[in-house]
């Protein structure tokens, strides 16, 4: 295993390890078919295997990823680690502008002769309002892999919308980085319209490459389904056997925490790893300690009319939730800690609303409702739709003092 193999193993089992008991963490585990046909390779069949632990704490989000897979024949057997990370900030200008800094560490092998890493960091300026909004973003890096290596630097504008619970987003990302010697000869053709490449793409030196890339993609919640669609263009630069690309991806709950996940298309030649571009197809079950993920975009969620919200420790592992909401009837409190059931509150001797309930330190997804009204976040809590649609709030409950 490489050093930055092991450096995602370590940082994944410190992760598991604290924050369980800290944090929000999602761990799951997809296991089952997969086959891909790079272009000008033979198809080839296998089996894979892919954990993958996701933690939430207030405003910032970690994950951590790995992709192993053993081919039949001479396919040979590939591996994948991956470790992200985001924080963002508290929003601004009424709630329509965040900042968010992340960064991606990566390795990956293939029959262990062609071996990648990648090291990289983004800022990124999300404004939205509760149904639409943008972003722009710039970053830099570090690619290493086994023909050459080198700096790279990025930059992306993006737009998303949300129409009743379908999501829908489109990018243009420009990336320049070492050129890497393919694993397989390709007829690597430039762009031919001169007024695209000259708008959209960095003119190369000996030793570098650069490519613009358009991107559309929409995901729907139905029910006990998930259906996402990912669809592209190599706008500037070098396509290789694949200018245009397309996949399909769908799940179903069979249970709250067993899913069938499913994925075929095809994505665009990765130059700056020197593999070609490719078709794939997989099937796999998917094994998951919560049956939720969020949807990764910054945005200002519907608002409660409730101005506040105060969380007080009663005991070692009692707490009451204070919300403020001058001239309700009726407060309602759902979350992660009431397992979504709704919980009536109580109104206390200074008019204000409180429960008390069990509850441990840590990041918790939470929704208010005013008087029958629609489900809302929490005040000063950060929205992030969830893939149901929902709107919901990230309340920290701190650690006693």
């Amino acid at each position: 295993m490489s050093r930055t193999g092991a450096l995602l193993l370590t940082l994944a089992v410190a992760l598991a390890n604290d924050g369980v008991a800290r944090a929000q963490a999602t761990l799951s585990v997809d296991a089952g078919g997969t086959s891909v046909k790079y272009d000008g390779f033979e198809r080839t069949n296998g089996l894979s295997v892919a954990p993958a632990l996701k933690v939430e704490r207030g405003s910032i989000f970690l994950s951590v990823s790995g992709d192993f897979a053993r081919f039949d024949g001479s396919g040979g057997t590939s591996a994948l680690g991956e470790l992200a990370g985001s924080w963002f900030s508290q929003p601004r200008r009424d709630g329509a502008l965040h900042v968010e800094i992340g960064g991606t560490a990566s390795t990956s092998a293939y029959r262990s002769a062609i071996r990648n890493s990648f090291l990289a960091a983004h800022a990124r300026a999300h404004l939205s309002s509760d149904r639409r909004g943008g972003w722009l973003s710039a970053g830099t890096g570090y690619v290493s892999h086994t023909s050459t290596d080198g700096s790279m630097v990025s930059a992306d504008v993006g737009a998303w919308a949300r129409i009743s619970s379908t999501m829908l987003s489109g990018s243009i990302t420009a990336s320049r980085f070492p050129r890497a010697n393919p694993v397989v000869p390709l007829d690597l053709q430039p762009l031919a319209e001169n007024f695209a490449q000259a708008l959209l793409g960095w003119r190369d030196s000996e030793r570098y490459e650069t490519t613009t890339d358009l991107n559309a993609s929409f995901h729907i919640p139905v029910s006990r389904a998930e259906l996402d669609a990912v669809a592209g263009t190599r706008l500037a630069g070098h396509w290789g056997a694949r200018r245009q690309w397309v996949s399909v991806a769908g799940s179903f709950w069979l249970t709250r925490r067993i899913a069938v996940v499913g994925r075929a298309g095809t994505y665009p030649s990765r130059v700056e790893r020197g593999y070609p571009s490719a078709s794939f197809a997989s099937v796999a079950f998917r094994l998951t300690s919560r049956p939720r993920s969020s949807t990764r975009f910054a945005f200002v969620a519907p608002r409660s009319t409730a101005i506040s919200l105060d969380v007080r420790w009663q005991g070692a592992d009692t707490a009451t939730l204070r919300v403020t909401a001058p001239g309700a009837r009726r407060v309602e409190l759902r979350a992660d800690f009431t397992d979504w059931r709704s919980v009536q509150m109580s109104r206390n001797e200074t008019g204000g609303w409180e429960v008390t309930l069990p509850l441990v330190p840590g990041s918790y997804r939470a929704t208010l409702r005013i008087d029958g009204g629609g489900w809302a976040p929490p005040p000063g809590t950060q929205g992030i739709a969830d893939e149901f649609g929902e709107f919901v709030g990230i309340v920290v409950i701190p650690e006693r003092e």
